[in-house]
């Protein structure tokens, strides 16, 4: 089943349930949604109530999302938690898109930080981790972060679809370690990791454990940068880059995902290809890329991802592409031969990886041995992640310090 169909038959307590994979997934897919009219009421009551501003309340997936706050409207379980605040910081000037919804499940809090919208500032400020340490949603995140857990007497779980992900992961890692005192876990559903540097702080060090990341066996985003971190393949009832859909993962009776084979050699090129030629671009090279993809667009009066497919946005950007400096145009086209070659390299490697699989996989089964044993499943250094915990007790004494 999907996530739909899980708030709608799940009528489970926190009591008789603990905290799920499910869960998490569909409080992450609920902060993509425009709650702030809603604070101080619950996730079952924001259906009624936006009605009055549907344009608003889901700006993207309306059917998908519409059938997700009717779910909710109906569910014991997750139409009671209470929509405890919500920030949201767009700005073109800083490149910042950034959005965190604080839910309060009664015994602990989930701290989901929404992933990328469809607007051109959302993906730049995505690009800009090419060659920053952090970007200034991650900023916004691990403030926010710090503040709540000092706010709050609860535990709380932290977690995020897409960038999403990456800013759970940020936050948690920097928001000191009296805040990470309060986290229970982290869950970062296909988002991708931190560069290296990051993950060799004494802050990454403390949560390390505690991150439950997730991604589909086809996936793109959730594989970059992750340099060998622990990871739990998903299955998806869709096919391509769609899976990275929260609505088209799978989910099991009892709440958690449905494991699925592994990556498909599609998203291993792609994880080797961007791995490659992040590590052989230096920081300028990167950074050129970045800036120079985003002002051609922006030259081409694109705002929104959606408008960049069109044949009067190619016209602009082959306009703009000529008033570069001619170093700048080395430094694209040296950059475009060099991702032609890496490409072909990894298409190979993997090729090679996944036929050699095969013929130990027949033998395995001529010999009598199980096939299945050979399934290629990538899941970093470690066979399985850490599972979610139990909701804790609820806290004794005063909700708030």
């Amino acid at each position: 089943m999907d996530i739909i169909e899980y708030t709608t038959n799940n009528h489970s307590t926190w009591v008789d349930h603990p905290f799920c994979d499910a869960d998490s997934l569909v409080l992450c897919q609920a902060s993509y949604l425009n709650m702030d009219a809603f604070l101080g009421g619950t996730l079952g009551s924001v259906w009624a109530h936006a009605q009055q501003d549907i344009a608003h309340t889901i700006p993207a997936r309306t059917e998908l999302n519409s059938r997700l706050l009717q779910a909710l409207a109906t569910s014991t379980r997750l139409g009671s938690v209470v929509v405890a605040d919500q920030i949201n910081v767009f700005d073109e000037a800083t490149c910042c898109q950034f959005c965190a919804t604080l839910f309060d499940l009664g015994p602990c809090l989930y701290m989901a930080f929404r992933g990328t919208d469809g607007t051109l500032v959302g993906w730049k400020e995505n690009l800009d981790l090419l060659y920053k340490d952090e970007v200034a949603a991650q900023e916004h995140g691990q403030a926010l972060l710090q503040s709540y857990a000092h706010r709050y007497a609860k535990p709380m779980y932290v977690g995020g679809h897409s960038k999403g992900g990456v800013l759970a992961l940020y936050a948690a890692a920097f928001c000191g370690a009296s805040a990470q005192d309060h986290i229970l876990a982290v869950f970062s559903h296909d988002g991708p990791g931190l560069r290296s540097a990051l993950t060799e702080t004494e802050g990454y060090r403390r949560i390390a454990d505690r991150i439950q990341k997730t991604v589909p066996e086809l996936s793109i985003f959730g594989m970059m940068f992750n340099y060998d971190a622990p990871f739990r393949v998903v299955q998806a009832n869709a096919s391509g880059i769609i899976q990275h859909l929260p609505y088209h993962w799978v989910i099991n009776a009892d709440g958690s995902f449905a494991e699925g084979q592994g990556l498909t050699p599609s998203a291993k090129i792609v994880r080797q290809i961007v791995d490659t030629m992040v590590a052989n671009m230096t920081v300028e090279e990167r950074y050129t890329f970045v800036s120079t993809v985003y002002y051609a667009l922006r030259a081409a009066d694109v705002n929104k991802v959606d408008e960049i497919a069109s044949m009067r946005t190619l016209a602009r950007v082959v306009s703009f592409n000529r008033t570069l400096p001619k170093e700048t145009k080395r430094t694209l086209w040296r950059l475009f031969f060099q991702l032609i070659s890496v490409s072909a390299s990894a298409s190979a490697d993997v090729t090679k990886d996944t036929l050699g699989h095969r013929r130990r996989a027949k033998q395995q089964a001529k010999h009598g041995g199980s096939a299945g044993s050979a399934s290629p499943r990538l899941s970093g250094p470690n066979d399985e992640a850490a599972e979610p915990g139990d909701l804790p007790d609820a806290p004794s004494g005063d909700d708030n310090d």
